[in-house]
């Protein structure tokens, strides 16, 4: 008997550590996915490329500006943080003065600066002021001949037209053909061409004066020459021979195609061989890197497109690369010097490090949701192999029934609420877990590193997963207790064996819990009673006195008042720690 009596404890003590282990691991996976998701953000490679009157290239990377001659030999590197940047640009624009048109990533403000001296005049003022805030992605585009500079405002979805210094000529408005998250945009002539991301399409916008005139689609993104659902540009270039090469990325913007159009918006061709290997010679060390790159994101993803002499060049922030290729084809090419080749490697180890701490924190949250699964497991199969009585009581009043004992009657639990309440939590765990796993391997699979937002669907199951865990391991541990009495004094056993008894007269209840002293003990869940709601009635409430119900504020006031009395360092703790939370809050 004595062996039996330990049997369900122990196994109970090994499943609950295994809930705690689970919990610490998710903890950890969750800790490592996101510092490894935010360290990998801000390494940024080369996302935009642009090119001046004289044939000097603009590569941006990694919050810096790097300036080649046209052979690609660095001349010179400035630092993005010179002109009050501390992210990324979305847009970069070298004027006819040598001045540069840079639009702030994370707050849109569009900037005009000296590239010498640093000063900067803040255009988005005045536009705030006549139409107001920009929201990002802001992309640029200028018309020097008349003046003007031109603005995809991508988050309110409209275009802004200004002078060179910053006064609002006109804005689209919404009418039978708004712009969806319009991308980058170029002046040409008497027109505005406008890449309408998500209405995938190169849009056509006349230029009446300085106002916008009527829009029409030049070429249609979504074409059978292109992989299935790359049908949103988010760049293009017009070409010297009077062709167009669009960037038609996935939804969200990456992993594009690049496709060739014709004068008059026809598509062609898919620009073959983009981003592939340089060897075509298969090895088990090479689709392992494949692999290994398909599971970090390492794909092509090009992002801005340039031509100088003759050449395509595309900058790729995923193969942290800027290519070019000739206009008679050929194979693409490595653009830069020695210098800026090593940065660019650099910065592929430093992601690709970050990447694989996101990768392990993956990998540690499918543990965790093994090792959950596992548990809640365990837990049925124990529940259902084992008495509803704690093994303790037979032991210590060897009788059959806990009805009666020695004159004490002993409450009956509700097991029809335990068993439901276990499908329940176990059915929110199995599906939030799969749901979690889902939503790990799509961002895996479908990696967008440069955006930290596409991760917050995560929380959701996570927070589901960890809530019915704990909500699992709380319904085990009320169940297990047990409550009795003899008409004078109450009995409560607790789940580790342990017996207490209080006075009727001293024992105090709210409508989900009972006060045994300092302790407490649930009779009442959300989703049902623990015990036989008659037999609590009849052998216990009923013989208390009226002045013995309290409600949870003022029972919420006696544990806060038996805590403190019995933790007293916690009264110069809690404002401590919140002078320290408003010192953290006020330093950034």
């Amino acid at each position: 008997m004595g062996k039996s009596g330990t049997k369900k404890p122990a196994r109970t003590a090994v499943l609950n550590r295994l809930v705690w282990l689970a919990l610490v691991v998710a903890l950890l996976g969750v800790l490592l996915l996101l510092l490894g998701q935010y360290r990998a953000d801000r390494v940024s490679g080369p996302r935009l490329a642009a090119s001046d009157q004289v044939g000097r290239v603009y590569i941006i990377s990694d919050r810096t500006v790097y300036v080649f001659d046209e052979g690609g030999v660095r001349r010179e590197t400035i630092a993005l943080s010179r002109f009050g940047i501390s992210g990324n640009v979305s847009d970069f624009v070298p004027m006819p003065d040598g001045d540069w048109l840079l639009a702030d990533a994370g707050s849109g403000e569009i900037k005009r600066c000296n590239p010498r001296g640093g000063e900067c005049l803040l255009l988005s003022e005045r536009i705030a002021a006549r139409i107001g805030k920009l929201k990002p992605p802001v992309r640029l585009a200028l018309d020097p001949q008349r003046q003007r500079i031109f603005i995809a405002d991508g988050g309110n979805h409209r275009l802004v037209a200004l002078r060179m210094n910053g006064d609002v000529l006109d804005t689209s408005t919404p009418g039978a053909d708004p712009f969806k998250s319009p991308a980058q945009i170029h002046a040409d002539g008497e027109r505005l061409l406008v890449a309408d991301s998500h209405n995938r399409r190169l849009a056509e916008v006349a230029l009446v004066g300085d106002r916008f005139g009527a829009v029409r689609t030049f070429a249609y993104a979504e074409t059978p020459l292109a992989r299935a659902g790359q049908a949103h540009p988010v760049g293009f270039l017009q070409r010297a021979n009077g062709a167009y090469v669009l960037i038609n990325a996935n939804v969200s913007g990456r992993h594009g195609d690049l496709v060739e159009y014709g004068a008059a918006g026809e598509p062609l061709r898919v620009l073959p061989d983009y981003g592939a290997p340089a060897t075509s010679h298969l090895s088990l060390w090479g689709v392992m890197q494949i692999f290994d790159n398909y599971l970090l994101g390492w794909e092509s993803d090009p992002q801005s497109l340039v031509e100088v002499d003759d050449k395509l060049l595309v900058a790729d922030p995923s193969l942290m690369q800027v290519n070019w290729q000739s206009h008679a084809g050929g194979e693409w090419q490595t653009f830069g010097d020695p210098a800026f080749l090593a940065d660019l490697q650099d910065l592929s180890v430093l992601k690709r490090g970050w990447l694989r701490w996101r990768q392990f924190g993956a990998a540690l949250l499918l543990l965790a949701a093994g090792l959950g699964l596992w548990a809640i497991s365990r837990g049925l199969w124990i529940e259902r192999s084992q008495p509803d009585v704690p093994t303790q009581l037979i032991t210590r009043f060897a009788a059959p029934t806990m009805a009666l004992v020695n004159g004490v009657h002993w409450i009956e639990s509700d097991s029809s609420t335990r068993r439901f309440a276990s499908q329940v939590l176990l059915s929110t765990a199995v599906l939030s877990l799969l749901f979690a796993a889902g939503v790990v391997i799509s961002l895996i699979w479908g990696n967008n590193p440069e955006s930290r937002a596409d991760w917050w669907p995560l929380w959701l199951p996570l927070a589901s997963t960890a809530a019915a865990g704990l909500g699992y391991w709380l319904l085990r541990r009320f169940a297990a207790y047990r409550i009795g009495t003899d008409g004078h004094v109450l009995y409560v056993m607790e789940p580790n064996g342990i017996q207490r008894s209080i006075a009727l007269t001293n024992v105090r209840y709210t409508p989900h819990r009972i006060w045994v002293g300092s302790r407490w003990m649930t009779y009442r869940t959300p989703i049902g009673e623990l015990f036989k709601r008659r037999e609590l009635r009849r052998y216990v409430f009923s013989l208390l006195p009226a002045s013995a119900r309290m409600n949870e504020w003022e029972a919420a006031h006696e544990v806060l008042q038996i805590t403190l009395t019995h933790h007293p360092w916690l009264r110069w703790a809690a404002p401590l720690s919140a002078v320290a939370l408003l010192g953290v809050m006020l330093a950034h």
